[in-house]
């Protein structure tokens, strides 16, 4: 194999583990680990904190991901078919349902609304990407990682003092994450960037409007 076809498939396998070790779905869940680990959050009780990421990782990992699973199984879809955008409106719709139901039962569980409106956060920008999808396709990594800089953003200066960092960190996280999807040939440029307008505005939109 030439040198060229080596360092190709390099990257390639680089890429691939960039987009699964910051696979969209992890978002929320990530987002609170860090709340309750790096924060003074630490301080809450050890069971309140299991009990709140139990509920988040059930309605925005484990339901919306068996979901499309099982969709995929029963039609017999290939492996990867959710690269296609018109394959892509049942899953949506699977994972909506799963971040609006899991919003209203934090809710009814009295959870802080500091904490609750990270998953309105995600709701509104899978709700853009479900809409733009009628027509086009953008990145929903690249949303993801705009929803988290804005999160660094906004709740930075509430929980912890070295904010710069933590925005550096994101827009490195999110570069390596662009580039990634393109290498792949999952996304065009246009796409990444405006899937990390999407994120970053609807968590804008979400703390300055709920």
């Amino acid at each position: 194999m030439s040198m060229a076809g080596t360092t190709l498939r390099a990257l390639r396998m680089g890429a691939r583990v960039i987009s699964a070790l910051f696979n969209p779905f992890w978002f929320v869940t990530v987002m609170f680990v860090l709340m309750f680990t790096l924060t003074y959050l630490s301080m809450l009780p050890a069971f309140y904190k299991v009990y709140v990421l139990a509920v988040v990782l059930l309605f925005t990992i484990l339901i919306p991901l068996t979901a499309i699973f099982i969709h995929g199984k029963v039609l017999k879809l290939p492996k990867g078919y959710l690269s296609a955008k018109e394959n892509r409106i049942i899953p949506y719709a699977f994972t909506l349902l799963s971040y609006f139901f899991g919003y209203l039962l934090m809710q009814r569980m009295l959870i802080p609304y500091y904490m609750t409106i990270l998953l309105l956060v995600a709701l509104v920008a899978m709700l853009v990407c479900a809409l733009v999808n009628v027509k086009w396709k953008i990145s929903e990594h690249l949303t993801a990682a705009g929803a988290a800089t804005g999160v660094v953003v906004f709740y930075g200066s509430l929980f912890t003092t070295g904010v710069v960092w933590w925005l550096c960190a994101m827009i490195l996280i999110s570069g390596l994450l662009g580039t990634a999807r393109m290498v792949l040939g999952e996304h065009s440029l246009r796409q990444v960037f405006w899937g990390w307008v999407n994120g970053f505005m609807s968590c804008v939109i979400v703390l300055f409007w709920f």
